[in-house]
């Protein structure tokens, strides 16, 4: 009888095992193909904006609760959804499925909707000048046909040429001529022109018929100018500037910055308008040897600038009137100011920030050194601080109830402040929070992760409101205090209590 049972068992677990080699067989591809090796579809789509890509597999059920795995080589121009391909652009894919190790591919051929009329216009004038710019609109019909299958042609000597987002057509002068711009596709196409010009210059003026230029310095001339179309960009043809005596005294480059080599008073410059070689202007300049300045005289701007703003102080006078003032140094004795650099529009002035370095109530002191006699001229600019004359936290109650939600905030701190012009004072604010059982108790403590300050608020007035939240409410009273960097304080009671 137990050899029976052991005979029977043996049985059943070679038809087990039968039945698993029987299973795993049938889940093995052993092909897979495409019906077609070529499908091709519309850019427009079907019905649907898609193309079922249908294939075979041996065994024919091995597949059907297997996942596919799709690729496309190029998705810019088809994607596959499940075994649809859905269009993008017109052109050519390949797309292959794999499955349980085995694949194949096909070509998807994307043919574009037929374009059959193109319209160009623009609203720009017939005339551009070099540098400018105009908008040429694209439209096409079919209007779902694809604008990016529309060849352009131009001259791009003459044009630049972009396609913008929206499929029109940027064009910019580049050179004179006449640019015509050509649309295509296929026998179908539509053309408009431009004429590209210049912006002549009609008038230019030097800012000085003499100039005085120190051996070793330079200036850059910026003359005056004036130009046929003042809407226009001025996109001339470079200036050429000229020494037409003295060239050995002085330097002059094609940017028209003249530095001075050796003295002399009798050199003389031009400015040639490259269009046309017409002369435009003239000057004399006078090189001179560097001369220390024996007197002079400075004055401020401003007698009060506020946090924040430049300082100019100028150069009044000077003694002699070709003496090299370049040589002139200048400083601050306050951190407050920083020197940016010595400038002239007419006269020389040293300009100074008080943008990079804050805080205090100062006078700024700016100093210009002789550099012979070494004597100091200054003056006094005020500079308003950025940190407050005075302030006060205020609350519009004393007595708060624990919320249900203790990471609400149980109330709000408020700061004002004096003078009105600080915008943003909260920075030099540091605030901080006591508790104690009873105003009677002078004991004290630090609650230091029970009260927390959140993110300031800037009210209306220029007032600052900052959130306070507790999380351990149990009877105490708070002292919330503010403290300026200048050392003012300010602070308030507040009583907190459960929630009856």
């Amino acid at each position: 009888m137990k050899k029976t049972i052991t005979i029977l068992v043996s049985i059943a677990l070679l038809l087990v095992t039968l039945a698993a080699c029987k299973k795993q067989e049938a889940t093995q591809v052993t092909k897979l193909e495409f019906t077609s090796k070529s499908y091709s579809i519309s850019e427009r789509g079907d019905m649907n904006m898609k193309k079922a890509l249908v294939f075979e597999t041996s065994p024919a059920e091995a597949a059907a609760s297997q996942k596919i795995v799709w690729t496309v080589s190029d998705e810019s121009v088809a994607e596959m959804s499940g075994n649809y391909l859905i269009p993008i652009k017109a052109g050519t894919v390949k797309v292959t499925a794999t499955v349980l190790g085995a694949s194949a591919s096909c070509e998807v051929i994307i043919e574009p909707v037929a374009i059959t009329k193109i319209t160009l216009s623009t609203d720009a004038p017939e005339r551009l000048y070099i540098g400018q710019s105009a908008l040429i609109s694209l439209s096409v019909e079919p209007a779902d046909a694809n604008k990016e299958n529309v060849s352009l042609s131009y001259d791009s000597k003459v044009v630049d040429v972009d396609k913008t987002e929206s499929g029109d057509i940027k064009v910019t002068g580049k050179a004179v001529g006449n640019a015509v711009i050509k649309a295509s596709y296929g026998s179908v196409d539509d053309a408009i022109s431009f004429d590209i010009a210049v912006n002549e210059i009609t008038a230019l003026k030097l800012s000085s018929e003499d100039y005085i230029i120190t051996i070793g310095y330079s200036k850059v001339l910026e003359p005056e100018i004036t130009v046929q179309d003042p809407l226009a960009p001025p996109t001339y043809p470079k200036l050429l500037w000229e020494v037409t005596a003295g060239s050995e005294f002085v330097k002059l480059d094609e940017n028209g910055k003249l530095t001075g080599v050796a003295a002399s008073n009798s050199v003389m410059i031009r400015v040639v308008y490259e269009h046309d070689k017409k002369i435009l202007d003239g000057a004399r300049v006078k090189v001179v040897n560097p001369k220390d300045i024996t007197s002079y005289t400075i004055e401020r701007e401003k007698s009060f600038v506020n946090y924040g703003e430049d300082i100019k102080v100028y150069i009044a006078s000077y003694t002699p009137s070709d003496g090299n003032i370049e040589a002139i140094t200048w400083g601050a004795d306050s951190p407050v100011a920083k020197y940016e650099g010595l400038y002239n529009d007419g006269r020389p002035y040293a300009l100074f920030s008080t943008h990079y370095l804050g805080g205090g109530d100062v006078n700024v002191i700016i100093s210009s050194q002789n550099p012979t006699t070494h004597e100091n001229k200054s003056v006094t600019v005020k500079v308003n601080k950025s940190t407050p004359d005075s302030f006060k936290l205020t609350s519009d109650k004393s007595l708060y109830y624990v919320a249900s939600d203790i990471t609400k905030p149980l109330f709000w701190a408020k700061i004002t402040y004096s003078p009105a012009e600080i915008t943003d004072p909260y920075g030099e604010f540091t605030l901080s929070a006591e508790k104690y059982k009873s105003r009677s108790d002078k004991t004290s403590s630090t609650p230091t992760d029970e009260i927390k300050f959140g993110d300031k608020v800037v009210n209306v007035d220029g007032s600052i409101s900052v959130p306070v939240t507790c999380t351990n409410p149990e009877g105490w009273t708070y002292k919330i205090k503010a403290t300026s960097s200048t050392g003012y304080f300010s602070y308030k009671d507040i009583e907190i209590v459960k929630k009856q």
